[in-house]
Formats: structure tokens, sequence, C-alpha cells
């Protein structure tokens, strides 16, 4: 995706499970604009100089499913891909878990299957 302070603006506004706040000290999924928000006091040029564009979208992952994380970050990036002018691409073709995350989310399944059947 074309980097774009506007679909940046898009992707935290359409996202349904991220709140959008500057407090990342939480069990919910959070989104924010670190140059609009916690960072705005900064100037930009200083912002600039440390790596710090203002197109960036932080996000904070709570404990809410990861894959309805990524189906509400895939269909916001969506919107923000069309309302820039570009093709939209699905979130999934890029995102792929590691191994190691992989055999996490078996092991929680797992863990969850076994808390049903009790």
């Amino acid at each position: 995706m074309r980097c774009s302070v506007q679909a940046s603006q898009i992707i935290a506004e359409q996202t349904q499970l991220f709140k959008i706040t500057v407090s990342f000290g939480s069990v919910s999924s959070s989104i924010s604009l670190p140059c609009y928000m916690s960072h705005a006091s900064i100037p930009a040029e200083i912002r600039a100089a440390r790596g710090l564009p203002d197109h960036l979208v932080r996000i904070s992952v709570g404990m809410e499913h990861p894959e309805d994380l990524l189906a509400d970050l895939d269909q916001a990036i969506h919107k923000a891909m069309q309302a820039i002018g570009q093709e939209p691409i699905p979130l999934t073709k890029y995102v792929q878990p590691s191994n190691k995350e992989a055999q996490l989310l078996q092991r929680i399944a797992a863990l969850e299957k076994q808390l049903q059947n009790k």
C-alpha cells in the first residue's frame, strides 16, 4: 500500500474491534496514529528525523481472537486502499503465522476444546 495519511486515518476509523486510544495497557485491542495523538506535540521535523512517519498506524493486540482481528484490519485496509485509488489486496496474502505462532495457536485451540468438554 502506498504511504498515505488519509489511508492511515481510514484504517484507524474503520476498524470495529480496535479502540482508538493512546493507552496500550489493556486486554482490548487498540489502534492509534501516533503523530496525531501521543506524539503530536513533537515538531514534525523531529519526528521525521527520528523515523516516525505521519502515516504510521500503531496497533496493540488484546485478547480478541486473532482471526477476528485480522479480518477487521483486512476490511479497514481494503476500504483505505479503495479510498486512495489502489487495488485492495487481502491482508492474508501477507500475514502468515510463523511456525511458533502456528504451534501456539494450535495449543490454544486444544486448551479451549478441553475447557468446553468440562
